[in-house]
Order: structure tokens, then sequence, then C-alpha cells
């Protein structure tokens, strides 16, 4: 036995995370252990019930005999005050107990069946301490919904109340947020053990099994709002195939699975399934320092998460599978007005959203006052969009984006992978005014994008593009890879705002794939970029690669292993002209005319091609003849007299 456990304490300390986490260990081993002292119960029972029924069949016989006797008995005592004589041995137990009828010995004999009465004396106190020892630690640490007073049954059917209860005051006494006999027990323990945790601050513990519900469970309120945890003690994520924690629908009902309004509300190894019907798995209106951490979204055409005014929050190894709809996302992130503009401060961690009916991720996007989040940081992002083949759910590609993003500042995507089609995978487009000082931004960083593949060649559901910038300013690509798109890897539409920033590397062109790499319909640019060649125009004489830098910058080569070192700088065709400018483009500093047969060079507007210094030096003819090279080039004006 683990027992005595790890005292508990009321702070949220990282040792006393780790101490709840090997309680809960710890109480797993114990309830093996007590699983296999109550097998070695059930063979003594066993054995007990044998011993019983041996000793029952005796008592019948010696009952048929003492009737047999007590009509001998009869006949001898008739007439006498005293009651009618028994069989006295039938009337005594093995330990010499003596009945004052032979029924009361039979139906004592009932009674021990099956009791552990009858073990052995340290088997009976081994069981009763561990059996103890375990509740009390499980009072003391958590509440259990299969335990009394709530006696959920977890098995996947309906229970309304009436099958328990008689009356509604009856179900009242004991679930008292019930309204109806007609609702389930499953969620009526669940509520209110949710409710005594909340006020006794303890944790719901919820044994693996499915509950079933059919109306909405509720975390908190606007009067109380203190911290709750529910806790799953089935498999680790509630994986579907391995003693799941599941809360379900009752068939045929769309209410939201759960509410939560409140601080410090911790879910962890429970999954949530819609049985993909309309509605919402779960909406949190406000949801400050919330943790979820292996949870599991499943089969919903609604939102598998609503989460509003997010703060200091964090979501870890959450799955969402066949969620969303046209219009509603698998997970949508955003603010509150009625508590807090905007989502803040908000991590994710290895989040993976697959085969989405509409949009997988939202981060505020709209044109409500509270369409706003911020400071988030995502990192090991999984999205991937796909037809789902299990269940016939998904039948065909949406065209909606994957990522959507509206209003935001400081997102950070960071070591990701997004792969689907046949909408863009990632769209950001502002749709308000966020605050004049408040800048916006999306920042990202070694992630994988790839459109749709079938045998590593395009099909009819590769997007068009990966990347859509529609509006908004702030947006930065380092590294990672953009991989098939069948116009351009990433548009940059003329709304959007000068402070775009990319840099990375663009994978092979797949068999059928012909996009571009960016299209900036702010400039009119097409720019492809490989390893070793950047190319403008496209054919576009209005092309213009524009490079913005904030700091000083340098133009360096470094040397390989080939044998040429030089940098070259030259326009594309004979006879074609670059130049530099001054700042506001009115003057011309330097003019490079690449011509095969009369190449040009010119400073401050002059231009020239290759000049010869003639004359004499022994007087003025040279010193004349270079005044007048050097105004050809435009380095000086000319207006030496002879």
């Amino acid at each position: 036995m683990k027992y005595p456990y790890r005292q508990k304490t009321n702070n949220a300390s990282k040792e006393a995370r780790i101490a709840d986490n090997e309680n809960m260990k710890d109480i797993a081993s114990d309830i093996k252990s007590v699983e296999s002292k109550a097998n070695e119960v059930q063979t003594s029972a066993n054995i007990a019930q044998t011993t019983a029924n041996t000793a029952l069949d005796k008592a019948n016989y010696a009952e048929v005999k003492a009737g047999n006797v007590q009509k001998q008995v009869d006949s001898i005592v008739v007439g006498s005050n005293t009651s009618p004589a028994e069989t006295v041995q039938a009337r005594v137990d093995e330990k010499g107990n003596t009945f004052t009828t032979l029924k009361a010995h039979l139906d004592d004999k009932g009674n021990k069946i099956g009791s552990s009465s009858g073990l052995p004396n340290w088997l009976q106190k081994s069981l009763y301490d561990v059996s103890k020892q375990f509740d009390d630690h499980i009072r003391d640490f958590g509440i259990n919904v299969r335990r009394p007073p709530y006696n959920a049954y977890g098995d996947n059917l309906s229970h309304p109340l009436s099958s328990r209860f008689s009356t509604l005051a009856q179900a009242q006494a004991v679930f008292p947020k019930v309204t109806a006999l007609t609702q389930e027990i499953d969620w009526a323990a669940l509520q209110t053990a949710i409710d005594d945790a909340m006020t006794k601050g303890k944790s719901v513990l919820v044994p693996d099994g499915f509950y079933v519900t059919a109306d909405e469970l509720g975390i908190g309120s606007s009067t109380n709002m203190k911290p709750v945890e529910l806790v799953g003690m089935g498999s680790s994520g509630s994986f579907l195939g391995e003693k799941p924690v599941i809360l379900t629908r009752k068939d045929g009902t769309t209410h939201t699975l759960i509410k939560a309004l409140g601080r410090g509300l911790n879910i962890r190894n429970i999954c949530l399934d819609g049985k993909n019907a309309i509605g919402d798995l779960m909406q949190v209106d406000r949801g400050f320092e919330m943790r979820l951490k292996d949870v599991r979204f499943y089969r919903t055409e609604g939102y598998g998460l609503l989460a509003k005014a997010l703060s200091n929050s964090r979501l870890q190894d959450v799955h969402f599978d066949v969620c969303g709809s046209a219009t509603k996302a698998a997970l949508r992130i955003t603010g509150n007005q009625n508590y807090e503009y905007s989502s803040n401060t908000t991590h994710m961690n290895n989040v993976h959203i697959e085969r989405s009916r509409g949009t997988d991720l939202d981060l505020a996007y709209g044109t409500n006052i509270d369409d706003i989040c911020e400071f988030i940081l995502i990192d090991g992002l999984h999205i991937e969009g796909t037809i789902d083949n299990t269940n016939g759910a998904i039948t065909a590609y949406k065209t909606v984006p994957h990522l959507r993003i509206g209003n935001v500042r400081g997102v950070e995507i960071v070591n990701s992978f997004i792969y689907g089609g046949k909408g863009v995978l990632i769209s950001y487009e502002k749709q308000r005014d966020i605050g004049a000082s408040v800048g916006t931004g999306v920042s990202i960083s070694n992630t994988y994008l790839m459109g749709h593949l079938t045998s590593h060649a395009v099909d009819s559901a590769t997007p068009d593009r990966l990347i859509d910038l529609v509006s908004g300013d702030g947006f930065t690509l380092m590294g990672g890879t953009l991989d098939t798109a069948l116009v351009e890897h990433i548009r940059i539409q003329s709304s959007f705002g000068s402070n775009v920033n990319i840099v990375t590397h663009y994978a092979p062109i797949r068999s059928g794939a012909s996009a571009i790499k960016v299209n900036d319909l702010r400039t009119g640019s097409k720019l492809g970029i490989t390893p070793n060649h950047i190319t403008v125009g496209d054919g576009n004489a209005a092309a213009m690669l524009r490079i913005n830098i904030e700091r000083a910058w340098t133009f360096a080569q470094r040397r390989g292993t080939g044998s040429s070192a030089e940098l070259n700088l030259r326009p594309e065709g004979d006879g074609k002209t670059f130049s530099i400018d001054t700042f506001d483009g009115t003057k011309r500093v330097l003019t490079v005319v690449s011509s095969t047969s009369n190449p040009q060079i010119g400073f401050f507007d002059g231009q020239s091609g290759k000049q010869t210094v003639t004359g004499s030096r022994g007087g003025n003819a040279a010193l004349d003849s270079l005044l007048q090279a050097l105004a050809s080039y435009g380095i000086i004006t000319n207006n030496s007299t002879s």
C-alpha cells in the first residue's frame, strides 16, 4: 500500500502539483491492490457460500427430522403449558450460540452468505483498513461522482431521475439544481459534485465511463468564480479506445456540454463527445488562469471550444477531431466585453485540430468590439484538413481558411505543421481598429505549410495559395517551408500594411504545381525566390522589388567551393538601366546602363560611356580633357575658363 499519501496543500506551486500527480499514481496503485484483495475476498466468500449451502441442506434435513420428532414430542406433551418442543441441536450454531427458534438460526445463516464476517480476522481488518484509508484520502483530495451521495452510472445509458426518485422533492434533496424527474442522473451527479467541489475547494474525480447528459453542465457564475478541477480517472487524454472518461449527449439533444465562468478552471483527461449533433461542446466566458490538459473535443457540428476573455491560460495536449461547422471554428479564441475585451497571454502547446468541418482555429476574427486577442504563443500546433474516413461526417474539402487570424497583436506561431485544402491555410484579415496606440502583428517561424496532395502531386483539394495577407500590418515569416499551391504561395493584398518580412524556404515544385512564390498586389511585383535566383517582373513592366531595412545593410557574398567569388548586379536585358536615387526619388545619384555595345555610368543625372583623357600633361590640354570627362559622368560641372 502507498497510503498514507502526501499532504495536500491549497497553493498552486509546482511542488504541490507534482505531489498531487504522485498521489494520483499512488491511488491507482492502491486501487489495484484493493482489487487484488477483493478477489481474495470473493474466493473466500465463494467458499463461505458453499459451506453455508451445505449447512442449509443439513438444516433442512434437520428441520424434517425435527418435524418428525416434533410429532412424537407433541404426542408426549399434549396439554403441556410450555411452547412446542423443537430439536435443540438444530437451534445451536457451530460456535455454540443457541437461537430461540430454528427459523432464526436459518435466517442468520442466510444473512452471512456473501459477507466478510466468515473471513479470517486478519483479512477482515486488512480490508477494512485499506477501504477506510482510501475513502478518507479520496474524500480529502476530491469528490468521486460514482460514490454516494452522487452515484453516477457512467454506463452510456439514459437514467432519468424518475428511475431512482418518486418525487421531485426527493431528487432535489440530493441534487438541488434539478427541475424535473426527466433529467439525467449522470448530469445531476456531475453538476452537484461540481457545485460541492467549488464550495469545499476540492477536485471532482470522474472514473472511466460514458456519462450521458441532456442539460448543460454549469461551472461557476457571476457570483461564484471559485476555482474547480475536473479530473478524469481513465486513460491519459481519454484516448477513445482505452478506458476513456467521456461526457456525451443524450441522443436527440443539442445542448452545450460545459459552460464555464470563473477563475482557475482546470480540466484533465476528459473527452467531450457531441455525437455529430448540431451544438457546441464547451464555452468559456471568462478563462482567467484556465488549464486544459489531455482534453479531447470530439464529433460536433459547432464550436469544439469557444474561449472568451482568456488570461494567463494554457491549453496543453488538447485534441479537436471532427468539430466545427460552416460558420463556427473547431477552436475560437476572442474577448468578452462583459469581463475583458480581449483574450491575452495564452499559451497553446501541442494542440491538434483535425478533420474540421470549417475553420480549424479562429483568432478574434470579426467586427465586434470584443473581437480581440493578443500575446498568444502557439507552439507545436498541428492542423490537418482532410476528408473524414472514419464515420463519413466530413465528405467535402472546405473552402474557408484553416487558420483565420483577425484583430490581433503579438501572435507567435512556432514549430508547427499545417496541411490541407481547398481553402487557404492561413488568412490574416484585421477587420476593426483595436486602438491607435495598439500595434498589430503575427510572427510565424520554423513552420511547415503544405497544400493538399495525392501521391506527391496536386489534386482537386490543393489550395490556390498557402498564406493570404488581406488587411492589417506586421507580418513576419522566418524559416520553415512553403510546399505546394496552385497560384501563389503568398498573396499580399493591396490593403495590407508595409511591414512584411518573409525569409523562408520553398520546397521543390510538385508535379502539377506552377505557383509563384510571393504575389505582392501593393506594388504589382511577383517575386520568385529559389536558392540561387531572385526574379522581379514576370513580364510585368510595373514590377518593383522593394527591400525595407531599418538599419545599415550589406550585400556580402561568401565564397564557397566554386572558383568564382565575384558579385554581379545587372539588369535583365541589354541596354537596361538601374540606378540609385535620393530618398524622395526626385534626384538621380547613380545611373548604370547595361549595354553590351555602349555601357554607360553617370552621377547626378549625368550619363556617358567610358571616357578617354587626351592632351599633353606639360600644358593644360590634359587637364581640360579630364575636366570634360568628369563632367560627362556628372561628377562635376565644368565651369572652368581658358
